[in-house]
């Protein structure tokens, strides 16, 4: 479970910024199915899902990109190494200001793993580690795993898996990433809770994996079948087969040149595709059914149709796996109502029964509504003309009168009125087209 995380100098973020999934306890009687209780001491609640708002470019994609770059670097750190002891990071810190150019980037989380609180971060540049540090909490109060300043290193007690490590771990590797690689307890089981993380950048869910799921898991293709029949999308059933290159090789058109043919056969003779089409109904001139036929599911569905085949399968594993899933721009060729139940299954106790959590952008403003969302679930990111990216709550946004915004305010029209910051400053338009 995912409690916090907060990022410096990455990307657009020129100033530490935090991002919490923490509830605010000050507004605990709004949508209670949505927040859930901490697991270790239940001294607070956690959300369920969080959103993100912003103009294009403010920022939003640069706050998911940050979370994913942190789980990347984790686990490409030990392993880059060995393939290239000099290998260059490819740390993207904030160019926009001459105070920053030459400093590293910090990423921290607080999250909770089989019941137990951690807190680890890093700071980072293209060359090396500068400083790292792992803390835990294992009754009431945070104490030191071991912390990371250059070459040195102040290793406790209570972290003897790090003993022995130090002078082996290279300036540009991980202390963490090294260590779980030779079973540390403590340090596995931190890389256990970032491979919870799922993040979908925006337009490329992965629609493979769906249609993986279907073939091979009958009660799945079942569901989402039923799915599909609910949505009234006009499909009645999806077939799938595994298709070897061997049989993609002479399926080619017979006018593709001869050096592209043996290229394909110079691959893996043993790797497999997938070939799926979705069969629909067809009609006499009374609308009566005939027939069937058959629809290449990637050249004639829609991306609608296909976005929703392929989050059906995320959502399962995320919900049977007990994982974070970060998505940018969920909305993107989904409409409103169905936007809107893919979240409510995030905050059905029946559907998500372990409390699995989504972080995701949107556009769609009118789902930006105390309808769905308690006002801590709603974020805001907004660049100012320097080319810094703010983040901010909603929960903690203050008026031009100096108080919050009540939970009976109308938020997407205010939203769209700038009473709430971060949207875009548009021109006149029109005088680009004058003639």
């Amino acid at each position: 479970m995912l409690v916090e995380f907060t990022v410096e100098n990455f990307l657009s973020f020129k100033d530490k910024i935090t991002f919490s999934m923490v509830a605010d306890s000050s507004i605990s009687k709004e949508h209670l199915n949505n927040i859930f209780s901490e697991p270790v001491y239940k001294k607070f609640d956690l959300l369920k899902t969080s959103v993100v708002y912003g103009a294009n470019a403010s920022g939003k994609s640069n706050l998911l990109k940050a979370i994913d770059f942190m789980k990347n670097k984790i686990f490409s750190s030990f392993r880059d190494s060995l393939i290239d002891i000099d290998k260059k990071e490819d740390v993207s810190n904030f160019k926009l200001s001459t105070t920053t150019l030459n400093k590293p980037s910090k990423f921290e989380v607080i999250f909770i793993q089989n019941k137990k609180r951690y807190r680890y971060g890093f700071e980072i540049d293209n060359n090396k580690v500068h400083s790292e540090w792992l803390y835990h909490v294992p009754e009431k109060r945070e104490t030191i795993l071991f912390t990371r300043k250059g070459n040195k290193f102040d290793i406790k007690d209570s972290f003897k898996e790090g003993r022995g490590w130090e002078d082996k771990t290279r300036d540009n590797v991980l202390f963490l990433s090294l260590l779980a690689q030779f079973n540390g307890e403590k340090s596995k089981e931190v890389l256990d809770w970032f491979k919870k993380l799922l993040y979908i950048p925006a337009g490329r869910f992965d629609i493979n994996f769906s249609l993986e799921k279907a073939r091979t898991n009958p009660e799945f293709k079942k569901k989402l079948l039923e799915l599909i029949q609910i949505l009234d999308i006009g499909i009645e059933n999806i077939e799938i087969t595994e298709i070897s290159l061997e049989e993609e090789v002479k399926n080619l058109p017979k006018d593709i040149p001869n050096k592209l043919k043996e290229a394909f056969k110079s691959l893996n003779p043993n790797a497999k595709s997938l070939y799926a089409s979705t069969i629909r109904n067809q009609y006499d001139e009374l609308n009566n059914i005939v027939s069937q036929t058959s629809f290449d599911i990637n050249n004639m569905e829609s991306d609608g149709t296909k976005k929703i085949i392929a989050l059906f399968a995320y959502w399962f594993d995320v919900f049977e796996k007990n994982k974070i899933l970060i998505i940018d721009e969920l909305d993107s060729s989904l409409h409103s109502l169905l936007t809107i139940e893919m979240i409510k299954l995030f905050h059905s106790n029946l559907s998500n029964p372990n409390n699995a959590q989504l972080i995701f952008s949107l556009h769609d403003t009118s789902l930006l509504s105390n309808d769905f969302f308690r006002r801590d679930q709603i974020w805001f990111i907004e660049k100012n003309p320097h080319g810094v990216s703010d983040l901010y709550s909603f929960v903690e946004y203050r008026l031009a009168n100096d108080t919050k915004v009540r939970n009976d305010a109308s938020y997407g029209k205010n939203y769209l009125k700038g009473k709430y910051g971060a949207i875009p400053f548009l021109g006149n338009l029109e005088r680009l087209f004058e003639i």
